[in-house]
């Protein structure tokens, strides 16, 4: 499958990144970690400005650096440069299917942008998503991608077939953190706190996107939260799925559902999932 990404930079075409959750060659992560990460930023994006800051706060495996597009076409042949940069993906020939995501490549390419120079991408947001209502996730997110990335350098055995199982067996952690889920993001009969409770049976708080705003800037201990991207409206595309902590970025599950037949929301059978794999 193959997916064009929408960036004020450019348009380019992926053929290798339909996935959640990417799990390039070792040999790329490790060229990867030799490099200079730029964080490409527009100065009229809130999300971009978040993102600037955590990297610059939070990213240790690489050298960091903030540029901007000028700049970004003066360094993008230089293979001793990557950037990191939110982006709109669309898959091609699937119409109504784009996301924001975040993007990490390598320079060191000349005229089309292909699948061999990312070296991670993660759906953030839906398309007309404002930035407001998905920036203040941008840490844990960061957080999480570094250790992604630690993890496919130190564990080759890993592959797409993989990964989910991979991090999902961290589910047994949550049976001692307190899960904090946005009521919004609910199909409707789990939005009632008791049959909630009947389906999962460790401590969670169904709650508002504010006060999982607040659980990640002030880094509470023992919390996470469920991040979900959705298609674009009228789409019947890819709903994804992350639990994520909201300090350290630890992910605990992962999942997605195609939305033909099903909403837009997580699900009994998702809750069920993560229960299943915490026993």
């Amino acid at each position: 499958m193959r997916i064009i990404l929408f960036s004020f930079l450019f348009i380019i075409l992926i053929t290798n990144c339909y996935t959640q959750l990417e799990t390039p060659p070792r040999e790329l992560v490790n060229n990867f970690l030799n490099t200079t990460l730029n964080v490409i930023v527009n100065p009229m994006s809130l999300a971009d400005k978040t993102l600037k800051e955590v990297v610059l706060n939070f990213w240790q495996i690489n050298k960091t650096r903030i540029i901007n597009i000028s700049e970004y076409e003066q360094l993008k042949n230089d293979t001793s440069m990557s950037f990191i940069s939110i982006e709109e993906v669309q898959y091609e020939k699937k119409e109504n299917s784009t996301y924001k995501m975040l993007i990490i490549s390598l320079g060191g390419f000349k005229d089309k942008f292909n699948d061999s120079k990312i070296i991670f991408s993660f759906p953030i947001a839906a398309e007309n998503e404002d930035d407001e209502d998905y920036a203040y996730k941008l840490k844990p997110l960061i957080l999480f991608t570094q250790k992604h990335i630690k993890n496919i350098a130190e564990n080759p055995e890993l592959k797409k077939i993989t990964i989910s199982s991979f991090y999902n067996k961290n589910s047994k952690l949550l049976k001692h953190k307190t899960l904090l889920i946005d009521k919004n993001i609910l199909e409707n009969k789990l939005q009632n706190n008791e049959y909630f409770q009947k389906k999962y049976p460790y401590k969670f708080e169904i709650t508002t996107a504010e006060n999982i705003e607040n659980a990640i800037e002030n880094c509470e201990k023992n919390t996470a939260f469920i991040h979900t991207v959705s298609p674009p409206k009228n789409s019947t595309y890819r709903f994804y799925i992350y639990v994520l902590d909201v300090c350290d970025g630890t992910l605990y599950f992962t999942d997605f559902h195609h939305t033909k037949n099903k909403p837009a929301k997580v699900l009994e059978e998702q809750i069920k999932k993560i229960v299943a794999y915490s026993l």
